[in-house]
C-alpha cells in the first residue's frame, strides 16, 4: 500500500502487508497504526516502541538502499565494482538526507524499486519483514555484519545515544538501534536478521518478537534437534526445515 493508496488496512488479519517506494510521514503513520492494532489484540502495547521504531528504522534503511541503486544507475556506474562503490558512496551519503527522501518517490516507482513491510502475528509472536526487491551488494553485507558486531557493545538505548547523540539521523545506525532495542526488551539478538535470497532476488530484514516467555525460536529448535540427532550442522540444515510462520 503506497502513501497515495486510501485502501483500509485490515488489522485483524494475521498477515498485513504495506508497500511503498520511499519512507515518509504517511507510511510511518500506517506503520504505527498497524503496530498499535496488532499489539492491542494481545494486550502487549508495552512493546509499541520496539515494534514501531524497529519497523520505521528498517523501512528508512530499505528506502536508502533503493535510492542508492538509483544513484549508481543515474551515474551509469556499476555498484558491484568495489573500487567504484568506495569512491562514490561518500558522495551518496552527503547528498541524501532524511528531509529529501520523499523527493525520490517518482524515480523509485519508475524503476519499480519497491519496499514491502509485512506483519505476521499470532498469540506466540509478531514477525516483521521489511523487503527490498533486489539483492545486497557484497559491500553492504560487510557493512551490515560490522553494524551487528558494533551493536553488541551496547546494552541499552541510553548508552547508545550518549555516544552518538544527534548523529544517529542519516548515519546508517538504524540496524544498530534495532538490535539494541531487541536486547533492551530482553529478547535474543539473533531474532533480528538481514539476508538476501538468490532464489527470490529479495533482501529481507526480519524481526521475530516473542509474545510469550516460553517462545522457542527456529534457531533454538535447530540447536535442540542438533543435540538430539547428533548430526553435523550442514546435514541437519538439509534435513530440517523450520518455518517461523
Amino acid at each position: 500500500m503506497d502513501r497515495n493508496d486510501k485502501e483500509d488496512i485490515h488489522f485483524a488479519s494475521k498477515d498485513i502487508c504495506l508497500e511503498t517506494y520511499v519512507a515518509g510521514v504517511g507510511i510511518e503513520k500506517q506503520l504505527k497504526d498497524t503496530a498499535i492494532a496488532i499489539l492491542e489484540q494481545y494486550q502487549r502495547v508495552d512493546l509499541l516502541d520496539l515494534v514501531y521504531i524497529s519497523a520505521k528504522e528498517l523501512l528508512v534503511n530499505a528506502s536508502k538502499a533503493a535510492i542508492k541503486r538509483l544513484f549508481f544507475y543515474d551515474a551509469g556506474l556499476d555498484p558491484h565494482d568495489p573500487k567504484v562503490y568506495e569512491q562514490q558512496i561518500s558522495k551518496f551519503q552527503v547528498n541524501l538526507t532524511q528531509e529529501n527522501l520523499a523527493t525520490y518517490h517518482e524515480k523509485l516507482a519508475a524503476h519499480n524499486l519497491k519496499t514491502s513491510i509485512h506483519f505476521s502475528h499470532d498469540a506466540d509472536k509478531i514477525i516483521i519483514r521489511v523487503i527490498n526487491n533486489f539483492l545486497l551488494l557484497p559491500q553492504e553485507e560487510q557493512r551490515i555484519r560490522e553494524k551487528f558486531r558494533k551493536a553488541k557493545q551496547y546494552e541499552n538505548i541510553v548508552d547508545f545515544y550518549l555516544e552518538h547523540g544527534d548523529r544517529t539521523e542519516g548515519a546508517g545506525l538504524g540496524i544498530t538501534l534495532v538490535e539494541i532495542l531487541m536486547a533492551q526488551n530482553g529478547f535474543d539478538r539473533h531474532l533480528f536478521t538481514i539476508s538476501s535470497s538468490q532464489k527470490t532476488g529479495n533482501t529481507i530484514a526480519k524481526i521475530v518478537i516473542p509474545l510469550k516467555v516460553n517462545y522457542v525460536s527456529s534457531r533454538q529448535k535447530f540447536e535442540i534437534e542438533l543435540r538430539k540427532k547428533k548430526l553435523s550442522r550442514d546435514i541437519l540444515r538439509k534435513d530440517l526445515v523450520v518455518n517461523e510462520c
